[in-house]
């Protein structure tokens, strides 16, 4: 039987050190290092009984004089005397490469990063979360990874396959593909790296399949609501979460298979794997083949990943994260999603619409704050009268897990702590651009203050001009259709037309129940530039489609500035993700408010909003 483990995976051991006890009918008795090494692996527990010669621990055999131990220390913070440890990303044991984040500190100026100075292996974590620490103090204890010199002398060089691009992109999204089909068209010898499936995240872990979940949770609403329609369903309803998960599978994969049907049609050679710059003109690409790519232009396109906040218990089993939450072939009784904004917003209405209890803790005090206060007020309204509890103005401190197998989740709010318990927790508190191991410390690139992101101009520059950043990696708007019209203009200024990048032609959408969309100005866009205009609004409770269809709350607006040019729109309602595409082509063109009010729409259709917005800012709506 196995008695005490004296060391943990990670652990530096001599020669003849006391590994662990064994207990036997004769006895205790010491099995000890047989050599200098590093235990990177255990294979037994404490009370386990064991055959003879069976395995035990794994030892990484070294030269004494070869290990050798780093003492990462806290780094100084200015204008912060001392640190409150945050999320500890790594555990005794675990390999970190150069560059990974160890841990996370909070000062009065926001969260800091700490990063091993060298890739190897955790010895020892010596803090733990919620400890408040100072400059100095020794956080992790890392051995470097050492190659014996003899085997690193016989090994053969790493032999690449040289090839060039006029133009290479890094990332296969919505940012890197587009620009890649539209450089290729162009004439270019486009090359794209890749080093999981193509379409980002956008397709494999975003858009694509929320909205095919969103889709499968509108028709199971539909079906039990039918009665409202005059159509009675006999027998029990539920919605079947293998199926539904597996249909947004086939979804995903027919999309991938479309982007790569399109990379052959168009002649973009696609390399799968790892791209790293060796300098301002090459990069090395690490997969099952190495590649060495020299290029006259690249585009970074590498998109961006979820944000793991710093709270206690963010890793437990009932913890999900969006990309988690996709893949759930369970459906939760309850959740709670931290987080109000546009991906927690989402996945609330998908729950609720499946009939799972669904409370929101938010940290501000509405929900989408970068919305028009009454855009938020009413999409409140709607969620709380369909069952949804939201909780504003509340910081979540952290998660625990019951006995019985359920979550707790704390929080903070007016002063006092509260907790709630569900079935599981979704994370949902924004994303970080994808940086790591692109080796931009080998370059000229510049990083946007903080870290968030790429620096680039308006024509997707960095500070090495024939660079580009597009997409959710500069951290300008992440949007997936946002990176595509990025990507467009990177190639279009490598090919000599300029066309600089405008934040107010792209449009938002949010996939509640009603939809949300805007484009252009928003009240307070206009308030704080200090732009003077007027308002048309109509609500859709005078819709004669919005009423056939039941779909009667919400509401729309139109801007105009003193010249009668249509500067934003909002709508909050049926159709809006389709809607608003009308209105952008008026913003993006600078239409005036007669070319709305002298356009005929259909009815009834849904459109008809728009009209009468439009008819409301020339002297009133006609149906309202």
């Amino acid at each position: 039987m196995i008695g005490k483990i004296n060391v943990s995976a990670g652990s530096t051991v001599t020669k003849d050190t006391e590994l662990f006890t064994v207990e036997t009918k004769k006895g205790a008795r010491a099995v000890k290092a047989q050599a200098d090494g590093i235990i990177s692996g255990i294979l037994i527990k404490e009370g386990e009984e064991v055959n003879v010669n069976a395995p035990a621990m794994i030892l990484e055999e070294q030269q004494a004089q070869e290990i050798s131990s780093i003492t990462v220390k806290m780094p100084p913070v200015p204008g912060t005397k001392t640190v409150k440890i945050g999320r500890i990303a790594v555990k005794a044991g675990d390999r970190a490469e150069k560059g990974t984040v160890l841990f996370e500190a909070e000062g009065k100026k926001g969260n800091v990063s700490v990063k091993a100075p060298e890739t190897g292996t955790v010895s020892a974590v010596l803090i733990s979360e919620g400890q408040e620490i100072s400059a100095g103090t020794e956080c992790v204890s890392l051995s470097p990874e050492t190659e014996n010199k003899q085997e690193a002398a016989a090994k053969p060089a790493v032999s690449y396959t040289e090839k060039h691009a006029d133009v290479l992109i890094i990332g296969g999204g919505t940012g890197g593909y587009v620009a890649a089909i539209k450089a290729a068209r162009a004439g270019k010898k486009t090359i794209l790296v890749e080093k999981n499936r193509l379409g980002g995240t956008c397709l494999n872990v975003g858009c694509i399949p929320t909205k095919t979940l969103i889709a499968s949770a509108h028709k199971y609403y539909d079906a039990v609501n039918a009665g409202i329609f005059g159509i009675e369903i006999e027998g029990t309803i539920r919605p079947d979460m293998k199926k539904i998960i597996g249909r947004k599978n086939a979804v995903v994969d027919r999309l991938v298979g479309g982007i790569e049907y399109l990379m052959e049609k168009n002649h973009v050679e696609v390399l799968n794997g790892t791209a790293s710059f060796e300098n301002n003109t090459s990069v090395t690409v690490t997969g099952q083949k190495q590649y060495r790519i020299s290029f006259d232009d690249c585009i970074i396109a590498t998109g961006s990943s979820v944000m793991k906040p710093a709270i206690e218990g963010i890793d437990g089993r009932l913890i999900m994260d969006s990309t988690k939450a996709l893949s759930e072939t369970e459906l939760p009784s309850s959740v709670v999603i931290v987080g109000g904004g546009v991906i927690g917003l989402e996945f609330a209405f998908l729950y609720r619409n499946l009939g799972t209890e669904v409370t929101i803790v938010e940290f501000m005090d509405r929900l989408i704050s970068v919305m028009d206060e009454d855009i938020c007020a009413e999409i409140l309204r709607i969620a709380t009268e369909k069952g949804i509890r939201v909780e504003l103005g509340a910081k979540v401190t952290s998660f625990t897990e019951t006995i019985n197998g359920t979550a707790v989740t704390s929080f903070e709010k007016n002063g006092k702590k509260y907790a709630v318990s569900s079935d599981r927790v979704l994370v949902a508190i924004g994303r970080k651009s994808n940086t790591e191991g692109l080796g931009l410390e080998n370059t000229d690139i510049a990083m946007n203050p903080g870290n968030r992101g790429i620096a680039a101009d308006s024509f997707m520059r960095t500070s090495v001009p024939h660079i580009y950043a597009v997409g959710d990696v500069n951290n300008k708007i992440q949007l997936a259709h946002a990176a595509s019209y990025e990507g467009m203009i990177a190639v279009d200024h490598i090919l000599g037309n300029e066309r600089p990048f405008d934040k107010n032609i792209i449009p938002s959408v949010i996939f509640t129940m009603p939809e949300i969309a805007s484009v252009g100005m928003s009240r307070t866009d206009a308030d704080k530039a200090g732009v003077k205009y007027h308002e048309g609004t109509f609500h859709y409770t005078a819709n004669g489609k919005a009423l056939t269809m039941n779909e009667t709350e919400g509401f729309i607006r139109i801007l105009a500035d003193e010249e009668e040019t249509v500067i934003g729109a909002a709508i909050i309602g049926a159709d809006a993700s389709t809607l608003i595409a009308a209105l952008g082509i008026c913003v993006a063109n600078r239409l005036k408010v007669a070319d709305i009010e002298n356009t005929v729409f259909a009815h009834p259709t849904t459109a008809e909003v728009i009209h009468e917005a439009g008819l409301d800012l020339a002297g009133g709506a006609y149906h309202e």
